[in-house]
């Protein structure tokens, strides 16, 4: 009886062990990011670390559970494990065969979401489906949401009015802990039903609803505040699902019905009527001006978005057979996307950047995982549909019963907001939340399943102390290793500009100890290693060479864009040197990148410079001239002034620098000055365009605009000691001692050291004396 009452009592400790981890996972992981940016990857790293620990500890104390047990027990139809097993098979196909298995695998280091972690979420699903037992635990992820987007909420509301200690990059929107502002949208629209439910069935004092009735309008403002359209959307097909139910339940079918085809009318003749009207090209975040933007698909994001969607398309019906049935795996669209660039994306987008996600849930899943994929999640789907409506016409309208109508809300405002965005981290664990207490609902009045587990005592207990062993390397290995490796990354891109030594030694580290993020690492390092070349000593260039092309042998340049360019950008710069055989494996590696990503103008500035670098004017002056080509100066001219404009004008001001620089090197003066003059009408802010200019007049002989230009540039960069001195260096010469005099003293005054100035000073000085 003492066997048996102590093990009884382990069995309960381990329930209520992975009921708390469940509810930390609920409560923390939205909250949890690095908060004093100990890591580079401020948001999903240690998010999905977290979970993949507490996960791990969680399937440990269920073993145990179990084993002690003598057996499994459940509610749910084995059609679940079956099609879950499917998903889960699709993923690793997908993954295995990825253009980039380890990105695929261990997910891209910005996203963190590949079979590694999805397979996570998975297990955190099952896991919770077989531990549900009750309403009353049901509940419980309930509260932990709600007070989870408490603090959240609070946290976004002090980023609103200006109180946030941390100066963050985005501006104008709130993010709170979710890092982008359509990720905390996203988040809240899965909350906000739940919080409904709370108010009606989990409040039975007057003080506690009305502070969940605050809660939820704190909720409604905070999303408005992200001015996230695609999750407005998602809020507003909750809305509308829960009008409808209603008037299902009150026999109210004609009028369900009826607002049901006046809806999509109203949305055709919106969308027709925003799409049609003028709409202002500065960037606005007024509520009524991003209301409006929902329906116009003219330009900004949602025009990016239409351009995303049409060229996924295409990349469907390129796709070989394989391709089609299994996709490219999970976080692996980025190449796919690059291929695509488009010359005009920078109207809308960010110059020389696009997605790594498609913005739509069936693109993404047809890219990712293939019509295989797309299958089984359409399978789950219509067999949960099949069983939600099963059980919403013959169950009571009970607590369980509204409990199962808020998560089919909120999991129909995840999907249309899937339409048009992706999911993060905590949206994704959520998601496996509310699928899990969605079946835990419309399970819970089927009879109870049990699976006898025959073994031997002795063989539980080594199968559990192998498992134990096992979860301890994976914890140690596979992520407290990984996020050690991003503190050194952390530390190397803080102090890369003054200490390169130390900053390349720390990426070395970050390699060394990164786990799944080493190709990622990799790349930094070749960036870091391209940037610091010219300021190390001979000794130390030879070492830095000798890893740059370790690591060059090693990624896949094929694969990825930013590999291949780095691969020519390394060769590029070894073809400056002393060894010479690199200069026709770079001449074949910049022409293979125009050959795959012909729209990406970095591709031309980078390899422009490289011709410049090597003597050959013409061709740089080609190739610049295809790079131009690449911008979308038309559309520009007719637009007028638009929110990505001076972004494609700094890359139009390189492309004529270049074009400048190589004509004046070929002594073709007037060519040169004419690109230099277009810099100036482009940015007439750009202080190093008139220093060119200066020296080509000074070469003409002309001084006094010598003189002219130089005073431009020193109006404009005026902490800049170059400028007077050049300027007094050409009154010297102009035989106007007192104007060169004046000059060197500001010289001096800027750069009280400066032995150069100081010379020519008393020299001029002793020459009137």
């Amino acid at each position: 009886m003492l066997y048996s009452f102590n093990r009884e009592k382990i069995i309960n400790f381990c329930q209520t062990a992975i009921d708390w981890i469940f509810l930390f996972l609920v409560f923390w992981i939205p909250l949890v990011f690095a908060f004093f940016h100990g890591t580079y990857n401020v948001f999903a790293l240690d998010k999905v670390i977290i979970i993949r620990i507490f996960v791990s500890l969680a399937g440990l104390f269920f073993l145990a559970k179990i084993f002690l047990a003598g057996q499994l027990e459940y509610r749910y139809n084995r059609y679940f494990l079956v099609i879950f097993a499917l998903l889960a098979c699709s993923w690793l196909v997908s993954a295995i065969f990825a253009p980039i298995p380890a990105f695929s695998f261990w997910g891209n280091y910005e996203r963190q979401n590949g079979f590694f972690t999805l397979i996570f979420y998975l297990l955190f699903f099952l896991l919770l489906i077989f531990n549900l037992q009750s309403l009353s635990i049901a509940k419980r992820f309930v509260y932990a949401m709600i007070f989870s987007s408490l603090l959240a909420c609070g946290y976004g509301l002090i980023q609103f009015f200006g109180l946030d200690l941390i100066k963050w990059a985005e501006t104008g929107r709130i993010f709170s802990t979710l890092g982008q502002p359509n990720f905390f949208a996203h988040w809240l629209i899965l909350i906000i039903p739940f919080s409904v439910y709370a108010l009606v069935f989990g409040a039975r004092r007057v003080l506690t609803r009305s502070l969940i009735a605050i809660l939820l309008a704190g909720q409604i403002f905070c999303l408005l505040l992200t001015y996230s359209r695609s999750a407005w959307l998602g809020l507003a097909a909750e809305i509308f699902l829960a009008l409808l139910f209603f008037l299902f339940l009150k026999g109210r079918k004609k009028i369900a019905f009826g607002l049901l085809i006046f809806s999509i009318a109203a949305g055709i003749f919106a969308s027709s009527f925003f799409s049609f009207s003028p709409r202002p090209a500065q960037l606005d975040y007024s509520l009524k001006s991003r209301l409006e933007s929902v329906f116009d698909f003219s330009q900004g994001s949602i025009r990016a978005r239409l351009n995303i969607w049409q060229y996924a398309a295409s990349e469907i019906k390129e796709e070989s057979s394989f391709r089609l049935f299994f996709g490219y795996g999970p976080d692996s669209l980025s190449d796919v996307f690059a291929r695509h660039y488009q010359t005009s994306w920078p109207l809308d987008e960010k110059i020389n950047t696009w997605p790594d996600r498609a913005h739509n849930v069936f693109l993404d899943i047809v890219l990712s995982f293939g019509l295989v994929g797309l299958a089984i999640y359409l399978v789950l789907f219509i067999y949960l549909a099949v069983l939600a409506r099963r059980f919403f016409k013959t169950a009571m309208r009970d607590e369980n019963y509204w409990l199962a109508a808020a998560c089919v809300l909120a999991l129909a405002g995840y999907f249309v907001n899937n339409l048009f965005n992706f999911s993060d981290i905590p949206e994704y664990l959520y998601f496996y939340l509310i699928l899990g207490l969605l079946i835990f609902s419309l399970s819970r009045a089927a009879p109870r399943k049990e699976i006898k587990i025959s073994l031997t005592v002795f063989s539980r207990a080594a199968i559990f102390i192998s498992f134990f062993i096992f979860i301890a390397i994976f914890i140690f290995y596979f992520n407290l290793r990984p996020l050690l490796a991003d503190r050194y990354f952390m530390r190397a891109v803080i102090s890369i500009n003054g200490d390169c030594p130390d900053a390349l030694n720390d990426i070395s580290k970050a390699i060394a100890w990164s786990g799944g993020n080493s190709l990622f690492y990799q790349g930094e390092y070749l960036a870091g290693g391209l940037l610091c070349f010219d300021k190390l000593p001979k000794n130390e260039q030879d070492q830095l060479k000798g890893n740059m092309l370790l690591y060059l042998e090693s990624i896949p340049a094929e694969n990825l864009f930013s590999f291949a360019k780095s691969k020519a950008d390394v060769e590029a710069l070894l073809a400056q040197g002393s060894d010479k055989a690199y200069v026709a494996a770079a001449e074949k590696d910049f022409t293979a990148l125009a050959e795959k990503y012909p729209q990406i103008s970095l591709v031309y500035e980078d390899w422009a410079d490289f011709e410049l670098k090597m003597g050959r004017n013409d061709a740089a002056i080609d190739i610049a001239n295809q790079g131009l080509e690449t911008l979308p100066l038309a559309a520009m001219a007719s637009r007028g002034y638009f929110s990505h404009r001076p972004e494609i004008e700094t890359q139009l001001i390189s492309y004529y620098n270049l074009l400048g620089t190589a004509y004046a090197q070929k002594n073709e003066a007037d060519s040169a000055l004419s690109y230099y003059e277009k810099i100036v009408a482009v940015n007439s802010s750009y202080p190093q365009a008139y220093k060119k200019i200066a020296d080509i007049y000074y070469q003409r002989k002309d001084l006094d605009k010598a003189i002219w230009y130089n005073k431009k540039g020193y109006q404009l960069a005026p902490q800049d000691y170059s400028w007077p001195l050049a300027i007094g260096l050409l009154y010297k010469e102009k035989g106007d001692s007192a104007s060169a005099i004046d000059y060197f003293n500001q010289v001096l005054e800027l750069n009280p050291g400066n032995q150069e100035a100081q010379s020519l000073l008393d020299g001029l000085k002793n020459k009137i004396k």
